[in-house]
């Protein structure tokens, strides 16, 4: 479903004409799925092919590199924050044993361990076991699908509970934090990552997604609140591809150390741009079509790959804001590669 031999095409002459002189040199992805085929417990069913999530369940370590010299073609990649796919029909330990045997292999990959919210345990031993391996994971990735049930009613607490928590903040690991609810606009949402934070001294969070929202007023409303200015918060650009979400983040100067560039790989592949769907859910508007797309929603020969769309909202909203010549390069090294080093390094 996802190897190096898929054909790559710049679609609208996207990255040729605009982003690849625009891109820094050297870049850092923060947002990236691997894992092979033969980690699938069991196929998608009829149901599970009608939504996004099941466009992909595997891409290996060295189709990730294949893909990053065709997609930022000029581009150095110094380093990725991979995680597994996290959905159910996967074998969790598999899965998790694939990223310690990556991060073995290559010290530029930094490992976040899938985890199961409902047995604490199973996600010691498989951290405990990358240790004796010689390697360590730098940070988690909670997700709901493991609970099967709908993202949009799954609570903050159901994937992230007290002991899961006790042991991320011993451990001092970072979140991948897939949002639940709507996304940052929930009070429940922001509330419990509050909680997080005041509670656990030693956890940090990137919110995937700049957080998850249906809507720029959705984000908006985190922009609003205290959260922004919290020292713990990150935030990542992967699948958000509206120009005033970043426009509004932007005009915060303490984000500019904070948000950090993710492709989403290799979901970022989907040829198009997200939106809401009162049908369907929370999926894309493409040119190609998926086997959730929707009559009407794909087609669209303007797009191209969602992770190009990202970085040029990214682009849009810094022409818009004006910014000088030194104030862009500044922030676009930032987002593209020296936030993830400062992470890393364990300082924002």
């Amino acid at each position: 479903m996802m190897n190096c031999s898929e054909k790559y095409s710049d679609h609208i002459n996207m990255w040729q004409n605009e982003l690849r002189e625009w891109v820094p040199a050297n870049i850092f992805d923060a947002h990236v799925h691997i894992g092979k085929r033969e980690f699938m417990q069991n196929d998608f069913s009829s149901e599970r092919l009608k939504q996004a999530l099941s466009s992909y369940s595997h891409m290996d370590y060295d189709s990730m590199k294949c893909w990053y010299e065709k997609l930022y073609s000029g581009k150095k990649v110094n380093g990725s924050f991979v995680f597994p796919f996290p959905i159910y029909e996967i074998n969790l330990e598999k899965a998790n044993d694939y990223i310690i045997r990556i991060m073995k292999s290559d010290s530029a990959v930094k490992g976040f361990l899938w985890t199961d919210p409902l047995d604490i345990e199973r996600n010691v031993k498989i951290f405990r076991i990358a240790e004796k391996e010689g390697v360590r994971f730098f940070g988690v990735k909670p997700y709901y699908d493991i609970l099967r049930k709908d993202n949009f009613k799954t609570k903050m607490i159901e994937i992230l509970p007290a002991k899961l928590l006790d042991f991320i903040n011993s451990e001092s690991l970072v979140i991948m934090l897939h949002t639940t609810g709507k996304g940052v606009c929930e009070e429940g949402v922001m509330d419990y990552i509050r909680h997080m934070t005041d509670k656990y001294k030693n956890i940090r969070i990137i919110l995937a997604h700049m957080g998850r929202f249906l809507s720029p007023r959705d984000f908006e409303k985190f922009m609003k609140s205290d959260l922004p200015d919290n020292p713990a918060v990150f935030l990542d650009t992967s699948s958000a591809t509206m120009k005033e979400v970043y426009m509004m983040a932007f005009s915060n100067r303490k984000l500019w150390s904070k948000i950090l560039f993710g492709s989403d790989f290799p979901y970022g592949m989907i040829t198009g741009t997200e939106f809401w769907s009162e049908t369907a859910g929370a999926i894309f508007r493409t040119r190609d079509k998926y086997t959730w797309s929707e009559t009407g929603s794909y087609g669209y020969d303007n797009l191209t790959y969602n992770t190009y769309h990202a970085i040029k909202a990214l682009k849009d909203a810094m022409d818009s804001l004006r910014l000088t010549e030194e104030e862009q390069i500044t922030l676009k090294n930032n987002i593209m590669l020296n936030n993830a080093l400062r992470l890393l390094a364990g300082s924002s």
